[in-house]
């Protein structure tokens, strides 16, 4: 090798080594950001892939909630149409009701009326 040639080497290599020395202050950079921001409790998406990381965690925890809430349902709790159906109070009708006699609602009171045959 001619030192003609291991200079222009050397000068390659150092050059790569200038990148790569770049390349990995960049990244220190970086890693102090991330970590200042975890301190702070501030946390900045830096890429594409993050945000669809993070969305991917959040629809996984999503889905699990709704399968817990579901399995407790069937076990502990009554559905919400039987809780919101009002109560019925049983009518209480005469032992001697023949089906002459009608049950209408005056002022919110059951009043019986007579009917009469004709």
């Amino acid at each position: 090798m001619s030192p003609e040639e291991a200079l222009a080497l050397l000068q390659k290599e150092a050059l790569l080594l200038r990148r790569l020395k770049i390349a990995m202050e960049e990244k220190l950079l970086q890693l102090q950001v991330e970590e200042l921001q975890l301190e702070a409790g501030v946390r900045v998406l830096t890429t594409k892939k993050e945000l669809s990381e993070i969305r991917e965690k959040r629809n996984r925890r999503k889905k699990s909630r709704v399968t817990r809430s579901r399995s407790k349902a069937l076990t502990t709790s009554t559905p919400k149409s039987v809780r919101r159906q009002p109560k019925l109070e049983p009518l209480n009708l005469d032992p001697e009701f023949d089906g002459n006699v009608c049950l209408t609602y005056i002022l919110g009171r059951a009043e019986k009326i007579q009917v009469t045959r004709s």
